[in-house]
């Protein structure tokens, strides 16, 4: 990622200025809990398709169950590296670059997502759909910032960590 960035930078695909513009509290977490919102009703409709769009596989994190000492330390993890790390990856980086490359930001806006999801795989495909329009939704959070990150870092750490504490409570 960071040699992406060094690279995007330099061909002036990127402006990280915007990506980490504040936002004013009220608009942030208005934005945020927009996005949440979304995810989440997302997940409740997936549970209404049929298999094998209903289920994601989440086999990786059975461990989480009961044990607080591993929820905390994926909880901390997921932040740093699924919601601050995902989001410059795919939507700091790849969407910006990709809106600047093609000029169209509804296309950048489905290709990261595409994108996204292809990178859940190992979720199954309920897991690649479920990745795939999350990525829409935090994607569209940046576009309505104006570039900002912020709103869709928020948004995903705390969807993870509705995620996790699910499964930490099984």
């Amino acid at each position: 990622a960071l040699v992406a960035l060094a690279a995007f930078r330099a061909l002036g695909l990127v402006d990280l200025a915007r990506a980490f513009a504040p936002l004013a509290p009220g608009r942030l977490l208005t934005l945020a809990l927009c996005g949440v919102l979304m995810v989440e009703s997302f997940g409740i409709f997936r549970a209404l398709l049929p298999e094998p769009w209903a289920v994601r596989e989440l086999g990786r994190f059975d461990h989480l169950a009961g044990d607080t000492a591993a929820f905390l330390t994926t909880l901390a993890t997921s932040w740093v590296f699924a919601a601050f790390g995902e989001e410059l990856v795919h939507r700091g980086l790849l969407m910006q670059a990709l809106t600047t490359l093609l000029g169209r930001p509804a296309l950048a806006l489905l290709l990261q997502a595409a994108v996204f999801g292809a990178v859940h795989l190992y979720q199954g495909p309920a897991g690649v759909l479920a990745t795939l329009i999350t990525g829409l939704v935090f994607g569209i959070l940046v576009l309505v910032a104006r570039g900002s990150l912020w709103p869709a870092v928020l948004a995903h750490g705390t969807a993870n960590t509705l995620a996790l504490t699910r499964l930490w409570l099984q």
